[in-house]
Formats: C-alpha cells, sequence, structure tokens
C-alpha cells in the first residue's frame, strides 16, 4: 500500500528535525526521536533544516508585504496550525472594570449575551430572569452619567415565568429570542423585541430538570442536557424530541454541559462521568470520546473556537484544556486556578477574539487569565462577588464580560480597547 504525501512529508520533516539536531551537538535529544520514529537509512548531521526555514520565513515576509506589520486579525479566532507570533490588541482579565451591578432575590447562577453583543440576561434561584441592556450599562457606569429616569435604567424587563431556579440562559443565533433552562424541567423562549410582554412565546417540557441549551447555528434546532445521560435535540418549532439511536454511545451519568459548533456539522456534550462526547451533527451519532478528560471529574463546560476546530473545556479538577478535534489530542492544559476539587460548576470562556481563557478560581474568588495559544499565565482579576462565583459569560464582539455569583449579584465588566 502506498503511503500518502502527508505521511512521506512528515518523514522527511522527522529526518531534518534528527539531522537538525545532530548538526547542532544534541545527539541525546535526537536519540530519544530516533528511538520512537526510526529512520531508515540512518540521518546525517545536516543543518537543511534551518536553510529551509530560512527561506520558508523569506517567502511568508515576501508574501505579506506590509501585514507582516499587523500579524493580528481582529476577531479572526484562534487557529494553531498557521499562527506563529500574534501581536495580541486586546485588553487581558487585569484591565477589565465592573460598569454595573444588579442584583436578585436570591442566588444568581447564570446569565448570556445576545449575538450581537447588545443585551445580556442573568437568571436567579428565585426563578426570575433579568434582561438587560449592553448601551445603557454602558452610559450607568460612566461618571457624568447623571440620568435616573426608567428609559435609561439598564434592566428592560424581568421574567417571572418558571416556578424554580434558572440554571441556563441562550439567546437566539439571529432572531431577538432568548431560551431559558430551569429545575422545573421546562425550556422557556421568550421575545424579548416585545416589551410588554413578560411571557414566554414557546415552552418545552421535558421529564428531567434543565442543566444547559444550545442553539443549533440556523435557530431552528436546540440541543439540550438534563439531569440525564441521554442527550435531547428539539424541534423548536413543533417541540419534538429526538435522542441518538445507539444506547451504547451515550454518557452513563448525567449530561451537564452541551454546545453545538459553529459550523453545525458537530456538538459536545459533557457528562459527571467525566467524559466529553463529540456528535456528529446530523446523524446524532458519538464520533469522538475524550474519556477521562478531567482525570476523571465531572465536566462544567465545553466551548468551541469559532474555526469549530478546537473545544475548550473546564471540569472539577480545576484545569481548562484546549482539544483540537481533528486529531482527538489535547493541546494545552491551563493550570493555576486552584489545586483543590472545585465544588461549583463554573465554565471556561474564550475572550470575543480567543485571545484570552478566562476562568474563575472558586478558592480565591478572582478570574485567571491565560494566552490561548501559549497557556501563558496572566495577572488575576478580583472578582468582588462576596461569595462563590456561579457562571461568566463574554461578549461576542467587545471587551464586556458578565460574572453572577452566590452573594445574589451579577455584575458587568468592561475594558476600554487598547492604543494600538
Amino acid at each position: 500500500m502506498q503511503r500518502s504525501a502527508a505521511v512521506k512529508d512528515k518523514d522527511e520533516l522527522y529526518r531534518a528535525i534528527i539531522s537538525q539536531l545532530l548538526y547542532d551537538g544534541y545527539q541525546a535529544q535526537a536519540l530519544s526521536i530516533i528511538e520512537v520514529v526510526m529512520p531508515n537509512p540512518e540521518c546525517p548531521p545536516s543543518a537543511r533544516l534551518l536553510s529551509l526555514f530560512q527561506k520558508g520565513l523569506a517567502a511568508e515576509i515576501e508574501e505579506k508585504g506590509e501585514e507582516k506589520q499587523s500579524l493580528y486579525v481582529p476577531t479572526s479566532g484562534i487557529d494553531l496550525e498557521y499562527e506563529s507570533d500574534v501581536i495580541i490588541m486586546t485588553p487581558e482579565a487585569v484591565n477589565y472594570d465592573t460598569v454595573y451591578v444588579t442584583s436578585h432575590k436570591d442566588p444568581c447562577k447564570t446569565t448570556g449575551f445576545s449575538h450581537d453583543g447588545q443585551f445580556a440576561a442573568t437568571g436567579s434561584s428565585d426563578a426570575s430572569i433579568k434582561l438587560l441592556d449592553i448601551d445603557k450599562m454602558l452610559i450607568k457606569g460612566t461618571t457624568d452619567a447623571a440620568s435616573d429616569s426608567a428609559d435609561q435604567h439598564p434592566v428592560l424587563k424581568t421574567y417571572y415565568d418558571h416556578v424554580n431556579e434558572i440554571t441556563c440562559i441562550e439567546f437566539h443565533p439571529f432572531e431577538t429570542l432568548m431560551a431559558s433552562g430551569a429545575k422545573d424541567k421546562m425550556i422557556k423562549v421568550y421575545d424579548y423585541s416585545k416589551t410588554a410582554s413578560k411571557k414566554a412565546v414557546k415552552t418545552i417540557e421535558d421529564v428531567e430538570p434543565i442543566k444547559d441549551v444550545s442553539y443549533h447555528p440556523l435557530g431552528d434546532w436546540m440541543l439540550v442536557g438534563c439531569r440525564h445521560p441521554v442527550a435531547r435535540m428539539y424541534n423548536i418549532e413543533t417541540g419534538a424530541s429526538y435522542v441518538g439511536a445507539n444506547p451504547k454511545e451515550h454518557h452513563i451519568k448525567a449530561i451537564s454541559t452541551c454546545r453545538f459548533s459553529p459550523s453545525a456539522r458537530i456538538y459536545a456534550t459533557g457528562g459527571k462521568d467525566g467524559k466529553i462526547k463529540i456528535w456528529d451533527g446530523v446523524s446524532s451519532r458519538c464520533v469522538q470520546t475524550f474519556h477521562d478528560a478531567h482525570g476523571g471529574e465531572p465536566i462544567n463546560s465545553v466551548r468551541f473556537s469559532k474555526n469549530s476546530r478546537y473545544l475548550l473545556s473546564s471540569g472539577k479538577d480545576s484545569l481548562v484544556k484546549l482539544w483540537e478535534i481533528g486529531t482527538s489530542r489535547e493541546l494545552l492544559t491551563y493550570t493555576g486556578a486552584g489545586s483543590t476539587r472545585m465544588t461549583k460548576r463554573v465554565p471556561a470562556v474564550f475572550n470575543h477574539t480567543e485571545d484570552y481563557v478566562f476562568f474563575p478560581d472558586e478558592g480565591a474568588t478572582s478570574l485567571c487569565c491565560w494566552s490561548s495559544r501559549n497557556g501563558e499565565r496572566m495577572r488575576l482579576l478580583p472578582l468582588m462577588h462576596g461569595r462563590p462565583v456561579r457562571d461568566l459569560a463574554h461578549s461576542p464582539v467587545q471587551a464586556g464580560m458578565m460574572t453572577c455569583g452566590d452573594d445574589f449579584r451579577a455584575r458587568f465588566w468592561y475594558a476600554k480597547p487598547l492604543d494600538v
């Protein structure tokens, strides 16, 4: 059987690496690679790899021309296959400041942003949901904002349609619809463009408390994870529910998180069984399983990158990991967010440009921040919640985020753009 061109190219690459190491005097390192790849014939010392690198670098600079001065493309997202030295133009977590605080009557459990970044919502154990206007929160947070008129109040409306704790909030990909899931086993869909209405325009009832929901990118289906090992796929128009056909492919414990990829070709689920599963977006067949993804601890969250090639996960082992879907491997582990097992299910998220990864430190009630590309840990941001943070969401369009906690409060944070 003939080998593919890609395999042959990799063989040549490994031979060039070994030859370069031998040429530079790193015999021990070269031998360790030789034991793994077992090149045939043996590799002589050579500086050919350095020569190829220099020629390739010169060609890249010539191709990009003046673009070499600005390698960073705003909101382009993370792509580790082609990126090398990326100039980051977005602020890290420590530069964020609280500009607005709102309160519920009980612990605030969940939050989310609309996909255009104009609205945010918070959900609480008191079964209420608050819809907030981002621009009005920014105005309210400025020192010269003195107006207290009703039309300038950031809280646009409060929904009281659930009868138990709100567990998740998800905005429609392009319409003025917002979905919420709760412990009352209900999924409610609200049209927030209707200013006078405080009731859901659609209700979907499950048989288990809802843990997480995710809209299909086209907005006509909804992925639902609940206190059950089997993920549901609901047709929003009819309310019909569909599940994967093979029982052996499902989780063995309750699902804690779920998310559609932006491409809609796949979706991911994470469970209390410590597994992360990748599913085909059309057939709902499981195509990948990351066993013991977080050392066997329950999975807190899964989030896809914008290009759908990477998956960001967090677990109760206090670790955040970046996975490459195409190769089924762990690329990076972001450490330093605590040394003990977490007691709360809190997500890890990308910032709006995917330059950074944010994840709350449960013990210190501060926000950890890492470079998404190399795992370098940045400075901590004190979150100023008097009790543990329960959810975190980042704006998809600007340096703004929402945090909510057991202190009954939700905070909107904002960072001014960096000077170019």
